[in-house]
């Protein structure tokens, strides 16, 4: 019948349909054979990336590092710690920048040689609580005053003398005031001061030592480390460069620092630095002992005669200038 013969004949093939992306990401087979795909991408980029930054030169930085030239780089090098890490070793270094005649350095070893020998009271104080067992010590002053004496104290105590100015600079050389007042205090890199007027100076050229590197080339940052700074105005620059590159916060234990803002009009707006220089090193632990002699307990005549006229802050008027800022309270 029509019916069956129907059924025999071959049936025509249905018409194709117009290809979609969006019916042919519908099949549950394609979505996990995607996600398969996709995972083996990122775990390929991910063993690819450490392998360049462990092994290969990615970018060239790991060449950059391998070569030490790291300042642009490793920027957290040269942020200050919060913190002293634990000192462990025995030893405490007695840096004496702008030396004059030596006299600091030689009441530090001879405190250091009566606790050793005889167990005097005084210096106990001073070393007893770092457990030192020696001591290193070096003199920074390039004045022609007192040259043979600094020699006498370094020979004497076992330092490093360093016939040098210090400062922010490398293998330079610059113009040093002598100055003839009372045995050459006051000698300095400014003239037209308290005491290197004109007048009464001689000026010579002295060699410059870049204290922060020169620090971190020869001491032990695990050293006790005291330092003492007199250098007669160039204090300013060479603390801001040390506390920026992270060298006082990592090196210092001790810094007696004496101001000279007020000894010369190039320094006079460095004034406001007294105070506050403390009160930064005290974040990172640094014991800092400040001292001028234009204060309230130390009057030098000479400057206080040299102040400017225009600026009132004396200490009754200004006490803020004249005390290390305190810590904000609650």
């Amino acid at each position: 019948d029509r019916q069956s013969l129907a059924n025999k004949l071959p049936r025509p093939a249905p018409a194709k349909q117009p290809f979609s992306p969006e019916k042919a990401m519908d099949g549950p087979g394609i979505v996990q054979v995607s996600r398969k795909v996709f995972a083996a991408i990122f775990v390929v980029f991910v063993v690819s990336a450490l392998w360049l930054v462990l092994v290969g030169d990615f970018g060239g930085i790991s060449a950059h590092l391998r070569e030490g030239n790291s300042d642009s780089l490793m920027i957290s090098e040269s942020l200050p710690p919060r913190t002293h890490q634990p000192k462990t070793r025995s030893t405490a270094v007695f840096l004496e920048l702008g030396a004059h005649n030596g006299d600091w350095t030689k009441k530090k070893c001879d405190s250091f040689s009566a606790l050793v020998q005889f167990g005097g009271k005084e210096s106990a104080v001073s070393f007893e609580r770092w457990s030192i067992e020696r001591y290193r010590c070096v003199m920074f002053d390039a004045s022609p005053l007192h040259h043979e004496r600094r020699k006498k104290v370094a020979k004497k105590c076992g330092c490093i003398y360093m016939n040098a100015i210090v400062s922010t600079r490398d293998n330079s050389m610059a113009p040093f005031q002598v100055s003839n007042i009372r045995g050459g205090v006051g000698s300095s890199i400014y003239k037209n001061g308290t005491y290197t007027p004109a007048s009464l100076l001689n000026q010579t050229i002295v060699a410059e030592v870049n204290i922060g590197r020169w620090i971190t080339e020869n001491i032990d940052p695990n050293a006790h480390v005291w330092v003492r700074m007199d250098i007669e105005g160039a204090e300013y620059n060479v603390m801001r460069k040390l506390i920026n590159t992270g060298v006082a916060c990592k090196y210092f234990d001790v810094l007696e620092f004496e101001g000279h803002a007020m000894y010369n009009p190039k320094t006079h707006h460095m004034r406001p630095v007294d105070v506050v220089l403390p009160w930064l090193l005290r974040e990172c632990g640094v014991d800092v002992r400040f001292e001028s002699y234009y204060g309230t307990k130390r009057r030098d005549r000479s400057v206080l005669h040299a102040w400017p006229k225009e600026d009132k802050c004396r200490p009754g008027v200004c006490p803020l200038l004249y005390e290390p800022i305190a810590e904000i309270t609650a």
